[in-house]
């Protein structure tokens, strides 16, 4: 499966940052807490797109997205429309990063 990532800095709590992301619409973001795993914010774009957010850091989020080979969104309309997302909740510049092992 396809998959790449980001890092950007988030001013927020990631809480907070769940809020902010749903009232930028148009996806639905879920914050995922676990006993294994840091807290992360999940998106389905799409049902086999799955986006990733956490902070590892306070203040720097990264952001893992992975899609099926043939997956209802392009690489292209992903990002087109989740920087649209984090332009509207006033997160610093993103810059591309290696792809890791997301949390499930």
């Amino acid at each position: 499966m396809p998959s790449w990532a980001y890092t950007f800095r988030c001013p927020t709590r990631l809480h907070d940052l769940e809020a902010a992301l749903n009232a930028a619409g148009p996806w639905e973001w879920r914050l995922r807490d676990c006993a294994w795993y840091p807290d992360f914010l999940q998106c389905r774009p799409v049902a086999d797109v799955s986006i990733q957010i956490d902070s590892p850091k306070e203040g720097d989020c990264r952001c893992l997205i992975v899609a099926s080979d043939g997956a209802g969104l392009s690489r292209e309309q992903i990002d087109r429309t989740l920087t649209g997302i984090l332009e509207k909740v006033e997160t610093g510049e993103r810059e591309e990063i290696a792809a890791y092992e997301g949390y499930e």
